[in-house]
């Protein structure tokens, strides 16, 4: 696809012959790099004067090159001696007047230098911006990018947003977690631990065993309790039978639980996760249900006897449950 050629006017200083030829042999380069540049050695008289001619080509160039030397910058700042470099003192004079117009902010206007030049060259207004050493391949080529929109490093096209797994929950939504606090014999103070995975267990249990005696228990809890009791069943398969047989006998319970809290931290984790997710699906009842035999059984049953517990639910969006001994 065919560019536009910017249209780019050179602003600069007649320090030296030596000076002006390099920023004639510039312009020449930007042309035969189809760069529209315009520069006042080409004109011999411009008809309308070089002061009006000097303001429609700032004001019609895409692109200001201000071309940075000592003597430039001093006939910018009006620190010249009165009467000479004029055509400086003039361009600068609208140059900053569209700046100023312009809020300050602008990208036509850029700075450019020599090698011996130096950045305290550069007249304050422009001196924050991206500046090109114009006699080196390399900042010759920058220039070029920026006047011809050619980002050296392009911006990629914005794709689409990925879906990413949410983290493994050690508590199901809707779940109410289990938080124990209980006073230590000699009454040294309070301590909190863990839900005891015990009780937590063998009450979802109990509660899925009892709704399933009722008819009561949903496709998902059944999935569920399933995989819940395949987990135990090597080792507690028995007893969780017992306990479908009579999902009231309390003790049964307890004797799950004190099983499970004899395992390890990594199994146990694991247990009260499907726990979790059992009670979760229980349904409001169910889940009510599964709080009570929670609290009971870590209350009288399990590793936990013979201690008073408290067991206090998390608000769940129903309700909030306290039980206690």
């Amino acid at each position: 696809m065919t560019r536009a050629s910017p249209k780019v006017f050179i602003s600069y200083s007649h320090d030296t012959a030596r000076h002006q030829e390099r920023v004639l042999d510039l312009a020449d380069r930007l042309r035969a790099d189809g760069i529209d540049a315009e520069i006042d050695q080409y004109n011999d008289a411009p008809p309308e004067g070089w002061p009006l001619w000097c303001e429609r080509q700032i004001e019609a160039a895409d692109f200001v090159l201000m071309v940075c030397t000592e003597t430039y910058h001093r006939r910018v700042r009006g620190e010249e001696e009165p009467g000479k470099g004029l055509g400086v003192v003039w361009e600068a004079a609208i140059i900053r007047q569209l700046l100023y117009d312009a809020g300050a902010i602008s990208s036509r206007f850029v700075p450019v230098l020599f090698s011996d030049g130096s950045p305290e060259h550069i007249p304050t207004p422009i001196k924050g911006w991206s500046r090109y050493i114009v006699d080196s391949e390399e900042g010759y080529e920058a220039l070029y990018r920026r006047l011809t929109g050619q980002p050296l490093t392009p911006r990629p096209q914005l794709g689409e947003i990925r879906a990413l797994p949410a983290r493994k929950r050690k508590w199901s939504e809707g779940a109410r977690r289990t938080t124990l606090s209980w006073s230590s014999l000699d009454g040294a103070g309070e301590r909190q631990m863990e839900p005891a995975t015990g009780a937590l267990v063998a009450g979802a249990l109990g509660a899925a065993a009892a709704a399933m005696a009722k008819g009561m228990l949903g496709e998902a809890a059944k999935d569920a309790y399933e995989n819940l009791k395949k987990r135990i069943a090597s080792w507690a398969g028995h007893d969780v039978d017992r306990l479908e047989g009579n999902p009231g006998f309390k003790a049964r319970e307890a004797v799950i639980a004190e099983a499970i809290d004899k395992r390890e931290d990594g199994e146990k984790h694991d247990l009260a996760a499907l726990a979790q997710e059992l009670i979760s699906a229980l349904g409001d009842e169910g889940r009510a249900a599964a709080e009570t035999r929670i609290t009971v059984i870590a209350t009288h049953g399990g590793m936990a006897a013979g201690r008073d517990q408290t067991i206090n639910f998390a608000p769940s969006p129903a309700a909030e449950v306290t039980k206690g001994s």
